[in-house]
């Protein structure tokens, strides 16, 4: 298995164009939409779900213009979350502290460190991204 990892601060060119290299720390997740879509089997890779964070990154230390990330065909593999569930996601109102996005077997993974009460992780596994800018 040959994963690559990227995480924020990596700077070397090598990440996907749509990914926050100078980091989302301090933004914040206002609210989670999670999306069932009809498949188009004419599609080469069909959409068939879709997760969007919407964040609040006025605050962020860094990439302050970041307003949603759409996470295409997801599937959630860890929701450390109080209230979290595979199903109902508990991470609206939490702040993002760190993030690494890994590629494997031809999907991401982005694996967040979140801030709620307490520090928890947010796993989620997905084929294609669409981040929304300022």
């Amino acid at each position: 298995m040959n994963a690559r990892v990227f995480s924020s601060g990596d700077h070397s060119g090598k990440s996907p164009g749509w990914y926050w290299t100078t980091g989302l720390h301090d933004a914040q997740i206002t609210h989670v939409d999670a999306l069932e879509h009809p498949i188009d089997y004419r599609q080469a890779t069909p959409i068939r779900n879709s997760l969007i964070l919407h964040l609040d990154a006025s605050q962020a230390m860094f990439d302050s213009r970041i307003t949603a990330i759409e996470l295409k065909n997801y599937k959630i593999l860890l929701d450390e979350s109080p209230i979290g569930g595979y199903a109902d996601t508990g991470i609206g109102g939490c702040y993002w502290m760190q993030d690494v996005l890994t590629w494997e077997n031809s999907k991401y993974i982005l694996d967040l460190i979140l801030l709620g009460e307490d520090d928890f992780r947010f796993r989620v596994q997905f084929e294609d991204a669409l981040v929304h800018r300022e």
